[in-house]
């Protein structure tokens, strides 16, 4: 199991696009156990429940959570569902 770090520029951006959070609750947040599956998986982004996108990157056993970007912002990822397809 990797472990997730994260970075003092993604913490201070979670704090300006989620709404005011204290450091602590903001890096609990960004180090959670779903962000460290997702880094195991291999996931670059993963997307927050309030809409907002944490960015990974993976460095040697440790994952980086490089930024936060904001829920208007799109990443290039993008799964279409079954029911979108023609």
């Amino acid at each position: 199991m990797g472990r997730v770090i994260a970075s003092d520029h993604a913490i201070k951006r979670y704090q300006e696009r989620a709404g005011p959070v204290s450091r602590e609750d903001a890096e609990r947040v960004l180090t959670s156990r779903k962000i460290e599956a997702a880094a195991e998986f291999g996931a670059k982004y993963v997307k927050l429940g309030n809409g907002c996108r944490v960015s990974l990157r993976k460095d040697g056993p440790v994952t980086v959570v490089v930024t936060v970007l904001p829920s208007e912002c799109k990443t290039g990822y993008v799964v279409n569902s079954l029911s979108n397809r023609r």
